[in-house]
């Protein structure tokens, strides 16, 4: 079978499995460090101020919305390990 028709028969899934793997074998290591392939999604309920305050800072910084909820979560997590942490609790 001619390579163009085993390609069509592989359906539009398959074709866009198959490009990201050839994607990220060209990229190599750099894939999983560019694309974070090990996240987790998840949903936070947040008051709208600090929705708004992180949504600030992503557009200052230059982040999207989550990359700037990790950062600062990040930071944050760095703080602790440090023993910086001020929590009054």
């Amino acid at each position: 079978m001619p390579l163009d028709h085993a390609w069509a028969r592989l359906g539009r899934h398959a074709q866009h499995q198959s490009i990201r793997a050839a994607g990220r074998a060209q990229l190599g290591s750099s894939w999983c460090k560019l694309m974070h392939m090990d996240d987790i999604r998840t949903t936070v309920k947040m008051p709208d101020d600090i929705h708004e305050r992180v949504s600030q800072l992503a557009e200052r910084e230059r982040r999207n919305f989550s990359g700037q909820v990790v950062w600062l979560i990040e930071r944050a997590l760095e703080a602790i390990d440090r023993g910086q942490d001020k929590d009054p609790r």
